[in-house]
């Protein structure tokens, strides 16, 4: 069982890239992680670290309707201006992963991609709580994690999980972690693994190995 914590950047990070992102759209993966997860009779999801809504369409055109979690005003105000122009049913808020602002069990699915892995020790133990918490039972979640070889820990210096800031959106903080220690925190969290992938890439720095996990309430 592993687990790595690096740190790299500043404050000024976040709302630079909300600034260039606020018109790019979705990536080819949500894209296919919309369609494949199709929301049931309860069509309310959250989009936790929704940037500035890039997947907003594809999760509207897939019958959501979406909240969108983030942190940073920049791209709560891009995604909601993103929304509107679009005629989109989407609204983002400016909230955290570890205070999700919506009532228990209210949720049919959460979609945490590219964002869990940016939290710190103790906000990432509490968003997975948060996330069993707002949805149903039987709701469902799509969690992303980066795996303990992807080379992108080498962009940060690896330091000790008690130094990691917080809150975390104050500094690019990253963590990476074998398989096990993943299924160890969603089963402390309280929700039931279904199932998982490894999708692995090659791009100019080296590998890159994201881990996405399936999950219930």
């Amino acid at each position: 069982m592993k687990k790595i914590w690096t740190l790299a950047g500043d404050e000024t990070s976040w709302p630079d890239w909300a600034s260039r992102m606020a018109t790019s759209s979705a990536s080819e993966l949500v894209r296919q992680l919309a369609s494949e997860f199709k929301p049931g009779s309860h069509k309310w999801a959250i989009d936790i670290g929704c940037g500035t809504g890039r997947s907003f369409l594809p999760l509207a055109q897939n019958d959501y309707q979406v909240i969108g979690i983030d942190p940073i005003y920049k791209a709560v105000k891009a995604a909601n201006e993103r929304a509107k122009k679009e005629h989109m049913p989407a609204w983002s808020i400016l909230a955290i992963a570890n205070h999700l602002p919506v009532r228990s069990q209210s949720i049919g699915s959460v979609f945490a991609i590219g964002t869990l892995f940016h939290l710190s020790p103790l906000e990432l133990e509490a968003a997975l709580l948060e996330i069993k918490r707002v949805l149903f039972v039987g709701g469902e979640a799509i969690l992303h994690f980066l795996d303990i070889g992807d080379w992108r820990q080498k962009l940060g210096n690896s330091l000790k999980s008690e130094d990691v800031p917080m809150p975390s959106y104050q500094a690019v903080v990253t963590c990476f972690c074998s398989e096990d220690v993943i299924r160890g925190m969603i089963n402390s969290a309280g929700l039931s693994y279904q199932d998982s992938y490894l999708k692995v890439h090659d791009d100019d720095g080296g590998k890159r190995k994201d881990w996405f996990f399936h999950c219930v309430r």
